[in-house]
């Protein structure tokens, strides 16, 4: 959930601007105004490529611009924005050089895209961080929302020589963000929600800034609302119906977090009847831009050979791999589990199982850590026995939800291992939990032992 930075001239995608009518073109300047920000205001970040602009919005924003600046040939202001059109047309020459005269006559929306062309070296600007702090200060100076988000971002994350400062991070957030600026919303909001960087964790005041970002539109703003709604928290009710609302708004402009999540519904049922087809629809989606969740998601599809979809097991490992580079839990976990059986063309390798077993127990995955506390149990993967090791996993795991780890706790009882005192109730009690969640084998000892569940 962490998008703080709106880039002007890195790679992205822009979504849903606001088409030009023929009466609107009357007053050029406050149209290309609007198109401007809104164009400017959907541009986020990405490594997938370069910036995609549908035809006919840019179009209006260049047409509207260059009508303006016809008017106002020498007006700053207009210059800013027709510098910026032309960045978002992949002129970043001609951007330079008209938002380098709009920035020395003090230009805030000028200062602030240059800042972002030195960020990265766009259209033969030198990269300069320095000189990009220097810009956006002179704009956030002025009041420019999104200058002071920026440079919230790059205090955030201790960028152009600037000190890592959360504290003034979240000051410049909340600058842009008490202007209805929408990344400030947030980027606040995130900080709030996670309690960041010295910020007092607010749920409730996460979700009032990521309503009044969703409501302007924003499809960051509408998926972390909707997985608010989704978890029940901030005093949200726990409601999938309008987290699935929020996710397909953001998924249909794009948002790859929103294109998994609902696309996870799908697969699974939650909140909405199962449908395979819906859901390798929107997981691909997220998936071809990278998101780890999806990828993970859409793994688990490709193996089962769902949605129509023979089952393939090398393109389930490929998609794992791809999710679990970016330290992505489950995948982690999946793939553990193929090299642990030579699956989908992967080698039989224990020690590369166990790396991601841990990598994954590692965040609190309770069915990577009972895989680990087995490894430790039996002595795999080149590790000790150690059966304390092994036990104290299997309780982080059974606590976790585990049934396996809470069947496999009940054995350690039953025999005193691990450090454990021999205790036939412990036992019994852990079978009955892991029965109770349909796992056969506590399911088959507790009828062996006349027990029931």
């Amino acid at each position: 959930m962490r998008h703080w930075l709106r880039l002007l001239a890195l790679a992205g995608s822009i979504v849903g601007a606001t088409a030009v009518r023929a009466e609107q073109v009357a007053d050029p300047a406050a149209t290309c105004g609007r198109l401007v920000r809104t164009l400017s205001d959907k541009f986020r970040f990405s490594p997938a490529g370069p910036p995609t602009v549908r035809a006919e919005d840019l179009a209006s924003a260049l047409t509207s611009c260059e009508a303006a600046s016809r008017n106002a040939p020498d007006d700053p202001h207009i210059m800013g924005l027709l510098g910026s059109a032309e960045l978002f047309a992949g002129a970043a020459s001609d951007a330079a050089r008209l938002l380098n005269a709009a920035a020395a006559q003090g230009d805030a929306r000028a200062q602030t895209a240059l800042a972002m062309m030195h960020q990265s070296g766009l259209g033969g600007v030198a990269p300069d961080a320095a000189e990009a702090v220097r810009l956006d200060r002179l704009a956030a100076a002025q009041g420019f929302a999104p200058a002071q988000n920026d440079l919230g971002f790059m205090y955030g994350h201790g960028l152009g020589g600037l000190p890592k400062d959360g504290g003034e991070a979240a000051r410049l957030f909340r600058l842009a963000a008490d202007q209805g600026y929408g990344w400030g919303l947030v980027n606040l909001g995130d900080m709030y929600l996670r309690g960041l960087d010295g910020v007092t964790k607010d749920e409730a005041e996460a979700a009032r800034l990521f309503a009044r970002a969703a409501q302007q539109g924003m499809r960051e703003g509408q998926y972390n609302l909707g997985f608010m709604h989704e978890a029940g928290l901030g005093g949200l009710p726990r409601d999938m119906t309008e987290a699935l609302r929020l996710y397909r708004l953001s998924a249909e402009q794009g948002y790859p977090g929103a294109q998994a999540a609902l696309g996870e519904a799908y697969s699974n049922g939650n909140g909405v009847a199962r449908d395979d087809a819906e859901a390798l629809h929107w997981l691909q989606l997220g998936a071809d831009q990278g998101n780890r969740r999806a990828l993970t998601a859409l793994g688990l599809m490709r193996r089962a050979g769902r949605g129509g979809l023979p089952a393939d097991a090398a393109e389930a490992a490929r998609l794992y791999a791809l999710a679990a580079e970016q330290g992505d839990s489950h995948a982690e976990y999946n793939l553990a589990t193929m090299y642990l059986q030579g699956a989908g063309g992967l080698p039989r390798d224990e020690t590369r199982a166990l790396d991601l077993f841990r990598e994954s127990a590692e965040q609190d995955v309770p069915a990577a850590q009972n895989a680990l506390g087995v490894f430790y149990l039996n002595g795999r993967g080149g590790l000790s026995r150690d059966d304390a090791e092994a036990a104290r996993l299997f309780r982080l795991a059974a606590e976790g939800g585990s049934p396996e780890a809470e069947y496999n706790l009940a054995l350690l009882y039953e025999h005193g291992r691990g450090g454990l005192p021999r205790d036939e109730a412990a036992a019994v009690s852990w079978l009955q939990q892991s029965a109770r969640a349909g796992y056969a084998q506590a399911q088959e000892k507790l009828s062996a032992l006349g027990r029931t569940w």
